[in-house]
């Protein structure tokens, strides 16, 4: 009996065969983790949801709080009583290097109440880079129009030459409540474009 072999493949059973079929096996492996790992997310914690919004983005919303359509400056607002969770997917455009911390501090529509109030504070200001990104955070209080003590928290990232905005905002004596929703929110915001 002739045993012929194909041109350029390496024998079955011989080193280069198995070394042939161990690589296909990882890249097999390789694919199907990947799948698994983009189908399988972690889920939201007790007590949240995570939306997929029709304004590509995704974040975990505090059970109960109601979706607002997006408005005509550009919000989308989750809202529940007094307290709101505000994101700006991209609204207003990154001029020359991206600065967050200009932004939040001068230029953020969001921020117009406490800018134009008569008592106000800040605090917490920090940023922080996560790759290529600059993000910025800070604790804002207020006296809104109503003479309520409003706190807020808020967050800003330049994402694809556009600044992402995520707020929450509530009274001053449930700050607690405003910094959980502030943290899970910023935690799990993802762009999707």
């Amino acid at each position: 009996m002739v045993c012929r072999r194909a041109v350029g493949r390496p024998a079955v059973g011989s080193r280069a065969g198995r070394l042939r079929d161990t690589r296909r096996l990882l890249v097999r492996v390789r694919w199907i983790s990947a799948t698994a790992a983009a189908q399988t997310k972690a889920p939201a914690p007790a007590g949240y949801t995570t939306q997929q919004d029709a304004e590509h983005f995704e974040i975990n919303v505090p059970n109960g709080w109601n979706r607002r359509g997006i408005n005509e400056s550009g919000q989308v607002r989750y809202t529940e009583g007094e307290f709101a969770l505000t994101v700006v997917p991209g609204r207003d455009k990154v001029e020359g290097n991206p600065d967050p911390a200009t932004y939040q501090k001068d230029k953020e529509p969001e921020l117009a109440p406490y800018r134009s109030s008569t008592w106000s504070s800040v605090g917490d200001i920090k940023s922080t880079k996560v790759g290529n990104q600059l993000r910025v955070t800070g604790r804002y209080t207020w006296i809104d129009g109503n003479g309520r003590s409003v706190v807020a928290r808020n967050f800003v990232v330049a994402l694809g030459g556009s600044y992402h905005v995520v707020l929450v905002t509530g009274p001053l004596d449930q700050e607690s409540k405003v910094t959980e929703a502030f943290e899970q929110a910023t935690a799990s915001y993802k762009t999707g474009g």
